[in-house]
């Protein structure tokens, strides 16, 4: 989220709102820029659920910590790699409905999660760190939820949900692939081994997006 959401959200900031002002102009520029970020952050989450309890082993798992502890850590992080794609998609679609004046919404979908989290903390604490791991999952969720909604709407002039089936079916790839790469034996130790697994998991993923565009390339091509 970090690395992708927030900076090259702040950065389209400008674009998104010049479309709201020039839509003919810049609409479908700035809509492909939502929806890539969009496609970053699913591949974010998915490398982070796969790759959770090596990357928690090589960087915690040499002493400091006992084998218990980092067994936990990685289940926590695991746990939390839906929220890199919903915090990145907050930062996102915030900026995206300030840019369409719809302020309200950002504020009613930021409340919804306070909210959410005020209930889900309390039901599952008694399940310790990981409880409130997915406490954090579901609040971040409902917030993601409540500002996804407005730009469904025909109103709202950008829309970051293009082609977001075959992303969805993308990252549905990778998954496994990042998982098979992180369960080798040198990945539990290797820096190498955990690359590899992104790598691969990579390829996958910008496979299929490579694809979906050729074929939509050549779909709109004009024909003789």
């Amino acid at each position: 989220m970090r690395l992708f959401a927030a900076p090259l959200s702040s950065v389209a900031f400008p674009r998104f709102a010049r479309s709201r002002v020039r839509p003919a102009g810049d609409g479908d520029e700035a809509g492909q820029t939502a929806a890539w970020i969009l496609r970053l952050l699913l591949y974010a989450g998915v490398l982070t659920a796969g790759a959770a309890a090596p990357l928690s082993a090589i960087a915690f798992g040499r002493g400091q910590f006992d084998a218990a502890a980092v067994a936990a850590l990685g289940r926590v992080l695991a746990l939390l790699s839906p929220a890199i794609v919903f915090i990145g998609f907050i930062e996102l679609a915030g900026k995206l409905l300030l840019a369409s004046d719809r302020a309200t919404a950002v504020a009613w979908a930021q409340t919804a999660g306070l909210v959410a989290y005020l209930v889900a903390a309390p039901a599952l604490r008694s399940h310790g760190v990981s409880g409130l791991a997915v406490a954090r999952d579901v609040a971040w969720g409902v917030a993601a939820l409540g500002l996804a909604i407005p730009l469904l709407y025909p109103r709202a002039p950008l829309r970051p949900f293009r082609r977001f089936g075959t992303s969805l079916l993308a990252a549905g790839v990778a998954l496994p692939l990042a998982a098979f790469g992180a369960r080798l034996p040198a990945a539990r130790t290797s820096l190498l081994a955990c690359v590899f697994a992104g790598g691969l998991s990579a390829f996958a993923f910008t496979l299929i997006l490579g694809l979906d565009t050729l074929m939509l390339r050549m779909r709109s091509r004009p024909r003789l």
